[in-house]
């Protein structure tokens, strides 16, 4: 019988005058809640295509890689990719922030120096949750200076990595306002598959508290993470979801360590984050995969150039699953109630930013794999990061997504 229906046992006395028979027929009656197969929600946007100084976007993804490996193009093709799959999807236009909104900034960051603490429990203005919330991580001169850079002195570099246009810190906090979105969303007792991909720009996860670098502006997953942990219960500001988060893994797989995002949750016990990468690479950091940290809740998986599955990354890829799951060593107790990927795709063997020797197809097994270990009730969200390879990105996410809804259609079922 199909899951879209509810089956009872009904008792019959007799079909006929003639017939005295008792028995038992069956009756089916419709769902009133069918289930759903499981998809996944992408929450997008244009404007994270304006974070880009040198001109227009235009469709020429050779040019503008020749220009700055982290270009628009690379949103385009990550689209396009994930609009030609097969995958069950669900489009979320990312909240807007408007040019003239930026305006406001100054004064929600004079109100933040002078409070003591920050808000318990932000309203529902988009511009002040994401700053609020990226306070969190950043401290406010940071923020003040971000502004101050891009809409007072015009500046177009951070430093020599990390470019800065007109429309910088308004389109990364946006980016930042669609994770926390998105955690609001698969936190909702009605997601029910829990699973989420933000495709935004800029990335984050080399942010650090007191500066941007490596193309980083805001640290988006960090900031998602401690804010997840803030809201106390059903509140305005996490969309009115039920269960608290006590414990969130952040599970990085760019392959440049996530040093914005360590840098961020070191000192965070109730974060597990887990790193793994090429070393040495920029940012140089990670290299130690015995330093855990003030709280033990740290663990890099430093991985040598040519690295690939089967050598090595699938072995590290285990063990970092571990920590995320029950901390360092097993001292933690088991699960987290919330998991954010910072999904790099540039482990990919074609990227041409580094060398190790992941295939598109082993980004599918690693998302089956997350997915499987944590089980059907812990929400994911996947935040795009790194992946520099335009005509190898595209297949990547969709792989990824692939995996994790295979993963999740199967523990779907199984609870029927």
């Amino acid at each position: 019988m199909s899951h879209r229906t509810l089956a009872w046992l009904t008792p019959c006395w007799g079909a006929t005058r003639r017939s005295s028979f008792r028995g038992w027929i069956c009756c089916a009656r419709p769902s009133p809640h069918p289930r759903r197969e499981p998809t996944v929600t992408v929450w997008r946007s244009d404007a994270f295509r304006l974070h880009w100084p040198y001109g227009d976007d235009g469709d020429d993804v050779d040019d503008l890689g020749a220009v700055h490996a982290e270009h628009p193009g690379r949103l385009r093709a990550v689209e396009q990719a994930l609009r030609s799959s097969s995958l069950r999807l669900e489009w979320r236009e990312a909240r807007a922030i408007s040019t003239e909104e930026m305006a406001r900034v100054p004064a929600i960051l004079e109100v933040m120096e002078q409070e003591q603490e920050q808000d318990e429990q932000p309203g529902d203005d988009l511009l002040e949750h994401t700053l609020r919330s990226a306070a969190l991580v950043h401290y406010t001169d940071y923020l003040w200076d971000l502004y101050k850079l891009v809409h007072q002195r015009h500046a177009g570099r951070l430093d020599a990595d990390t470019y800065l246009c007109p429309q910088s810190f308004r389109v990364a906090l946006m980016a930042v306002g669609a994770v926390l979105d998105a955690i609001a969303a698969v936190r909702q007792p009605q997601h029910g598959s829990k699973l989420a991909f933000v495709a935004c720009r800029p990335p984050g996860h080399h942010a650090t508290r007191a500066s941007g670098m490596g193309f980083c502006l805001l640290s988006n997953v960090a900031i998602g993470a401690l804010q997840a942990l803030r809201a106390a219960g059903p509140t305005a500001g996490d969309g009115g979801s039920g269960k608290h988060v006590e414990r969130v893994g952040i599970l990085d797989f760019d392959v440049h360590q996530g040093n914005g995002t360590e840098n961020a949750v070191r000192g965070e016990p109730r974060v597990r984050f887990a790193s793994l990468h090429e070393w040495p690479l920029y940012p140089m950091t990670g290299d130690d995969p015995q330093e855990h940290g003030p709280k033990r809740n740290l663990a890099n998986f430093p991985l040598p150039a040519g690295t690939g599955w089967k050598n090595g990354y699938a072995e590290a890829y285990a063990r970092a699953l571990d920590h995320l799951w029950h901390g360092v060593n097993g001292e933690g107790a088991p699960g987290v109630d919330l998991l954010l990927v910072s999904a790099g795709y540039d482990a990919l063997a074609s990227d041409p930013l580094a060398h190790l020797e992941l295939r598109a197809e082993d980004y599918a097994e690693m998302a089956r794999l997350l997915v499987k270990r944590f089980g059907p009730e812990v929400p994911v969200v996947f935040c795009l990061e790194g992946g520099y390879d335009v005509n190898a990105i595209g297949e990547a996410v969709v792989a990824t997504l692939s995996g994790a809804l295979e993963a999740r259609t199967a523990q779907v079922k199984l609870q029927v």
